[in-house]
């Protein structure tokens, strides 16, 4: 995970683009708080997200939702692919 401090760049792609709108933003909060609190507050800025499955990515790696995560670390909110 990144060090603390500073505001995280949330990258958006495919169809969570599309429902939010945006391919690109940033999300503050402070100390380190659980992927499932951090998912939280982007459904709560994003009503949209709520029907569509995602996966969330913490500095290019894939977490559990109780990983802690620390304001600063780049997310990547990521719908299932397809293909081979």
């Amino acid at each position: 995970m990144a060090e603390a401090g500073g505001a995280s760049p949330v990258l958006h792609f495919g169809l969570v683009a599309e429902r939010t709108g945006v391919w690109e933003e940033s999300l503050s909060w402070s100390g380190a708080l659980p992927l499932a609190r951090v998912r939280a507050l982007l459904e709560e800025r994003h009503p949209g997200l709520s029907g569509v499955p995602y996966r969330i990515a913490v500095d290019q790696e894939f977490v559990d939702d109780s990983t802690p995560v620390r304001s600063g670390a780049e997310l990547a909110l990521l719908p299932p692919f397809s293909g081979g």
